[in-house]
C-alpha cells in the first residue's frame, strides 16, 4: 500500500492532468450545475480509491468510465 504522501502526491497529478477533460465532458451530457457535481464526485471516488486507478494511458479513460457513472446516476435521479 503506498503512503499517504505518495497518494497524496498522485491524487494531485492525476486531478491536474485529467480536471479539464473530466469536466468537459460532464459538462456535454449534464446541465451546468449537475456537471460540477459530476466533476467533483469523480475525483472524490479517484481519491477513494486511489489504489485502483490504473496508471499512466489508462487513467483517463478509467476516470471516463467513474464520470460515465456519474452521469447515469443524476441523470436516474433526477426523473
Amino acid at each position: 500500500m503506498a503512503s499517504d504522501r505518495t497518494s497524496s502526491l498522485r491524487f494531485d497529478r492525476i486531478f491536474g492532468e485529467h480536471y479539464e477533460p473530466v469536466s468537459r465532458y460532464c459538462h456535454r451530457r449534464l446541465p451546468p450545475d449537475d456537471a460540477n457535481d459530476a466533476t467533483a464526485e469523480v475525483f472524490v471516488v479517484a481519491w477513494k480509491k486511489i489504489e485502483d486507478v490504473p496508471r499512466g494511458d489508462d487513467e483517463l479513460p478509467w476516470l471516463y468510465g467513474v464520470a460515465r457513472n456519474e452521469v447515469r446516476r443524476m441523470r436516474r435521479s433526477s426523473r
